[in-house]
């Protein structure tokens, strides 16, 4: 059958324009796509395509993902249980009075400006596990770089440090 010089695929459709092939199961016409068609939309659509890029980057270097510096990012709740299980070391990078206003039970105090300084008291620990905690989780993340570089193998970093403990109502020691 035609219509107006077009051939028609299958039955003509009540209120179905002829002229198109449709999908005899979904009824909706299949359309040739146009390989301009994309570079088209590409093009009207620029941005969409800048923040997919961006988003797939991020995913694929995981800058907040689950790695800081080399070393693996744990929670409030799972700190004590991998200090427990696995005799870890727990050193608190922050400043001496950031520490003594607050820190975790059994931490070393050794500030991150001075770590590289520090790094012989913790070459007895170079075996263990170190969880290494500050007040967000951002400082702690630099600190896993130096000691992965100094051949520290098991790193853990606090995910949100002390700030995350104390949101968690976890103790904290003064002094």
């Amino acid at each position: 059958m035609t219509v107006a010089g077009v051939q028609s695929r299958g039955p003509p459709r009540r209120g179905f324009p002829t002229g198109l092939r449709y999908n005899p199961h979904l009824l909706i016409p299949i359309r040739k796509t146009d390989p301009t068609m994309f570079m088209e939309f590409a093009m009207e659509y620029w941005y969409l395509f800048v923040m997919l890029t961006a988003i797939l980057l991020l995913l694929a270097f995981d800058p907040g993902g689950r790695t800081a510096g080399g070393a693996t990012k744990i929670s409030a709740a799972q700190l004590p249980q991998i200090q427990a299980r696995k005799s870890a070391v727990l050193v608190d990078i922050r400043s001496n009075a950031e520490f003594n206003k607050g820190h975790i039970e059994q931490s070393l105090n050794l500030p991150l400006d001075s770590l590289d300084s520090n790094l012989k008291k913790l070459n007895k620990y170079r075996g263990k596990p170190v969880i290494l905690v500050c007040q967000s989780g951002m400082r702690a993340g630099k600190a896993a770089g130096i000691l992965k570089k100094n051949q520290f193998k098991e790193l853990y970093v606090l995910d949100g440090g002390v700030a995350s403990w104390s949101k968690e109502n976890l103790p904290l020691i003064r002094g």
